[in-house]
């Protein structure tokens, strides 16, 4: 195991907050970047160093990591379609973390990237997590980047309305046919993956794609995400085109808005991932959807 003081971005997120937790757990202690104090109750222990500051604080970003034995980054814009702040956010903020962790002599780091990443159809969210991906190609640095599908469990906002509105609407609204492919990753297998991770000895600059152990269709999905809520789930089939000409729309009016382009063309395409490299080089064995939503929602299906 990878003993010492491991530092996190992107601490009081939905996947930060259980990472800390499970970091925290197995015996390492954690510095967290946090841009306000009030927001960082739930991470706020005696083994956790909370640092103010956010990723155009170079300054702060140096403070986060020095000391520490690994950087594991998941600060991002993920919940808006405005090019401008997902480039400033996703890019020069990972450009300013290679720039501290360079000052301190932190060689370590897990970037946490997408799917969306490696996407034939991405919009700017996609299309920064690829750049940020360069940022890190660094000779100084020994970086792992993971490329998460959908990640589901309580916590998160995005998971959590979407559960809520299956389990509560006779038929749910979709966009596209409904028989695109998903590969949803219960977010226990996510963070096993990051410590499994951390305790590898890794070559520079390897990509792991993490996904669920099988693909499904998004019409299945649906149907599952209803049945461990004791709820008969079905979907209503949107365009594609008006759909995405709406979402586009409501990201030019508001900042954050409740779903973005990319999370809409996850629905237009098929996952198509490879978990194989993790499997084989990590033993990394993800649990299958219906078993994961099953234990999540405490139901035997």
């Amino acid at each position: 195991m990878l003993e010492g003081l491991i530092a996190v971005t992107g601490s009081t997120g939905f996947v930060g907050k259980a990472l800390v937790a499970a970091l925290i757990e197995r015996g390492n202690s954690v510095r967290a970047l946090v841009r306000q104090i009030e927001r960082a109750e739930p991470i706020n222990r005696p083994e956790v160093q909370l640092e103010v500051g956010d990723l155009s604080d170079v300054a702060s970003l140096e403070r986060l990591v020095t000391g520490c034995k690994a950087v594991v980054h998941l600060a991002a814009v993920a919940d808006s379609s405005n090019a401008t702040l997902n480039h400033e956010v996703n890019v020069t903020g990972s450009r300013n973390l290679v720039r501290a962790c360079k000052a301190a002599g932190i060689s370590r780091v897990i970037n946490v990237s997408s799917t969306c990443a490696g996407r034939e159809k991405r919009d700017c969210y996609g299309q920064t997590k690829l750049e940020a991906e360069q940022e890190f190609t660094q000779d100084h640095l020994v970086t792992t980047h993971l490329r998460p599908t959908m990640i589901y469990g309580h916590g998160s906002k995005e998971f959590d309305l979407f559960a809520k509105l299956v389990a509560h609407l006779p038929r749910l609204p979709v966009p596209g046919s409904g028989s695109s492919l998903l590969r949803p990753v219960y977010l226990e297998d996510f963070l096993d993956l990051v410590l499994r991770v951390l305790d590898a000895e890794l070559p520079p600059n390897q990509t792991f794609d993490v996904a669920g152990p099988e693909t499904i269709r998004v019409d299945e999905f649906i149907e599952i995400l209803g049945r461990v809520q004791g709820k008969r789930a079905r979907v209503v089939k949107l365009p594609a085109g008006p759909t995405l000409m709406g979402v586009r729309l409501l990201g030019r009016l508001q900042r954050h808005p409740f779903v973005n382009v990319d999370q809409v063309l996850a629905f237009l395409q098929d996952t198509c991932v490879d978990i194989q490299p993790a499997r084989n080089q990590l033993s990394w064995d993800p649990r299958p959807l219906e078993e994961g939503l099953s234990e999540l929602f405490g139901r035997t299906s």
